[in-house]
């Protein structure tokens, strides 16, 4: 069953299952559901949203999205590959176009308020490029990374430099897990509760 209502694409609503929630910094913001399902606001970029309607109707396993702090978005799609907006940051786009020649899986993109972001691929390997992120979530993901029994799921920012982590712990296959910082203690539970995205 498809169901369209003005920016909605909902594939199965039986099904439902959300995979990403991304916040564009004019307030607009994007649901991302099941395969390539999808719920906008109604002031969610118009390029962003013409590239999750043709991926949609080409029937492309929507992964994630982003949003910089000025506006830029990238879509990824069928695991490594991506459409991005005309000013995307371009050493961002340079460690995404290496993930997409080497076929690799990106998990999670996300920009920090002052530019900084953090891409998270290949996933279960703990893999990522990072630039200037706060030292308390690189120290986070380096530590992580070096157990190896975790598996690096994603990461948000805050607007007042606060961070969540999502992982999971592979041995014990617990429900997700969260490293925050300066985020409220409910949306902390919320996110526990919902056993994250």
């Amino acid at each position: 069953m498809l169901i369209i209502s003005n920016n909605h694409v909902i594939n199965n609503p039986q099904l439902l299952t959300i995979n990403t929630i991304a916040f564009a910094p004019n307030g607009g913001w994007v649901i991302l559901d099941g395969v390539n399902g999808y719920s906008t606001s109604n002031n969610f970029p118009p390029d962003a949203l013409s590239k999750l309607t043709t991926l949609n109707k080409q029937g492309a396993t929507i992964n994630t999205i982003a949003f910089t702090p000025n506006g830029e978005w990238v879509i990824v799609y069928n695991g490594y590959e991506y459409y991005n907006s005309s000013t995307f940051p371009p050493d961002a786009l340079s460690k995404l176009a290496t993930i997409n020649q080497q076929k690799l899986p990106i998990n999670s993109i996300a920009f920090a308020p002052n530019g900084g972001w953090v891409i998270i691929y290949n996933k279960g390997k703990n893999t990522y490029y990072s630039t200037n992120i706060p030292q308390t979530l690189q120290d986070e993901i380096t530590n992580l990374s070096k157990q190896g029994t975790f598996s690096l799921i994603n990461v948000a920012f805050t607007s007042n430099d606060g961070f969540v982590v999502l992982y999971q712990d592979q041995i014990t296959t617990d429900t997700t897990k969260v490293i925050n910082s300066y985020v409220p203690a409910g949306e902390i539970n919320a996110i526990n509760t919902l056993g994250g995205l």
